[in-house]
């Protein structure tokens, strides 16, 4: 019985040596370097876009071409107490909104860079309400999801 033993250790020894010698050769038991995986991050997988309603509606007076513009707004936020803020001073903020889309030169409207340099100034309108109320800006961005002159 004791050879039967020994036979069975040898070859188990045998095949442990077969196996170790193949896993050195093939490289699989060499250290290999740490992967590293790099996320994208994604800096709007947070954002929230919050509408300022109602709609906005300004009159330019009856001589004025156009004579009324109609604005929906939204901002752009990933601060949860930013909204908070902005809903707690709405009023304040649409009356700063309305006063500033109310001083705008109707024609103005009508071009691309008027709308461009009306969305900076509703952003900073907004922000500067915010850091005055809230002490922060709050908001990253503004967005006129309608904007119809006639």
């Amino acid at each position: 019985m004791n050879k039967k033993i020994m036979i069975g250790v040898g070859a188990v020894v045998i095949i442990a040596i077969s196996v170790g010698a193949s896993l050195y050769l093939t490289g699989a038991l060499k250290e290999k370097p740490a992967e590293i995986i790099i996320k994208e991050v994604n800096r709007f997988e947070d954002m929230q876009y919050i509408p300022l309603e109602p709609d906005f509606m300004v009159s330019f007076g009856r001589k004025a071409r156009p004579n009324a513009m109609v604005l929906s707004v939204k901002v752009a936020t990933t601060n949860e107490d930013a909204i908070v803020a902005m809903n707690q001073h709405m009023p304040v903020i649409r009356d700063k909104l309305l006063m500033l889309f109310g001083s705008q030169n109707p024609h103005e409207m009508e071009t691309k860079e008027g709308k461009d340099a009306l969305r900076a100034k509703t952003l900073e309108t907004i922000q500067g309400v915010l850091q005055e109320r809230f002490g922060e800006f709050g908001i990253e961005e503004v967005f006129f999801t309608k904007f119809v002159t006639q």
